[in-house]
């Protein structure tokens, strides 16, 4: 049975992050609102997990492209995982808070992301658009709620290092920890592969490019590609992407304007061996091995995290 599995509850994001495929397309007004309802992920699960494609361990991530706070179905849907003993995994910019009815809907969640762009209104005004003391109030709210409806797995802030929030670092960090939360301060990189590829090849228009670089910590890339082993494998291989449409997707890097992106309706796909056989057709396709010959995926994996004085060897 697959480890992980992405099945996004909401195809749209309200973050208008440049850096991400969704957030790019929504500045420049090319979005849609779509959900997955609690009825079609009951089927899509139920389809999974009777084909053995799945099992009870194999934990299942209620995000890729989309916010699933936006989902109206969001607490229906973790509930149906409570009852099923599930083990699943959420992260949310915390836009949006939908609070459980304090039973036990999160036992079987391990881990719980707060997705973060810096620790300042300049830096939300910058990068995700909201309002940064509502933010706080939300994870906040959220932080509690999860506490009282059985969570026992990580919470975590993940913090988005940019070269104009580097500064920020600390009060996030004290933040997280006076909520419980670990800290992942990280690099972000291009959020999509479509976008990344036009930056490796230099497609990028070049406002687009110098904005990038004067944003993001990339100096290190050059160096880190040519440092790709010949047989790596990517560490994406073996988790399954579904979208909202409950489409088998090639993987939760690559994204609509890649080639090859949508696959078959995952309810074409009838069992353990014949998706494994569809997973290695996938990885055969010209999206996959342009990601291995321009070193994306080893990029995605190795890219460093940030280390407190560390950020000037990334300038």
């Amino acid at each position: 049975m697959f480890p992980r599995i992405s099945i996004d509850i909401s195809g749209y994001c309200n973050a208008k992050c440049k850096w991400c495929v969704t957030g790019w397309n929504r500045q420049q007004g090319y979005i849609k609102q779509q959900y997955m309802s609690y009825e079609a992920f009951v089927r899509v699960y139920e389809h999974l997990y009777q084909s053995h494609i799945i099992g009870k361990n194999t934990e299942i991530m209620l995000y890729s492209w989309g916010e699933p706070f936006l989902n109206k179905d969001y607490i229906k849907i973790v509930e149906y995982l409570a009852d099923k003993e599930q083990t699943f995994a959420v992260s949310t910019n915390a836009s949006k808070v939908q609070l459980a009815n304090g039973n036990s809907i999160y036992k079987n969640c391990d881990i719980f992301i707060f997705s973060m762009p810096g620790f300042s209104q300049a830096s939300y005004d910058y990068i995700h658009g909201f309002n940064f003391e509502q933010i706080k109030k939300n994870i906040k709210a959220i932080s509690k709620n999860l506490l009282e409806s059985g969570f026992k797995g990580t919470g975590m802030i993940s913090f988005h290092v940019y070269k104009f929030n580097i500064h920020e670092v600390e009060a996030a960090e004290q933040f997280a920890h006076s909520l419980k939360l670990n800290f992942n301060p990280y690099y972000p990189y291009f959020n999509g592969n479509s976008m990344t590829e036009m930056y490796l090849e230099e497609k990028m228009p070049a406002e687009m490019r110098r904005m990038a670089e004067k944003e993001l910590y990339l100096s290190h890339v050059k160096k880190l590609l040519s440092e790709r082993p010949k047989n790596y494998r990517c560490f994406l291989e073996n988790i399954l992407s579904i979208d909202c449409d409950g489409n088998l997707v090639l993987c939760c890097a690559s994204d609509s304007g890649c080639a090859d992106y949508t696959w078959d309706n995952i309810f074409e796909i009838a069992s353990y061996e014949e998706m494994q056989i569809k997973r290695q057709e996938m990885l055969r396709s010209s999206t996959c091995e342009k990601c291995r010959a321009l070193g994306i995926d080893y990029w995605m994996e190795k890219n460093p995290s940030y280390v407190k004085g560390e950020a000037h060897n990334y300038v």
